[in-house]
């Protein structure tokens, strides 16, 4: 679930419900498609982790609905 969107940095939380991971940190460029890409809070999305040299990252991140 997105938990935190900041619209002006594009910057935004991801709180997966069905792990111990704990929050993952997301810049709008991990969301597929061209310009500014923005995401809902509240919205079930799907995403990759990947390790960064910042910790764990989400890329490839989609609505959970589109499969």
């Amino acid at each position: 679930v997105v938990s935190a969107f900041d619209l002006r940095t594009g910057n935004g939380i991801i709180s997966p419900e069905d792990t111990d991971l704990g929050d993952i940190f997301f810049n709008f460029t991990a969301i597929p498609g061209q310009g500014y890409r923005t995401m809902k809070v509240g919205g079930r999305v799907r995403f990759e982790l990947v390790e960064t040299r910042f910790g764990l990252s989400a890329r490839n991140i989609q609505p959970a609905e589109l499969r």
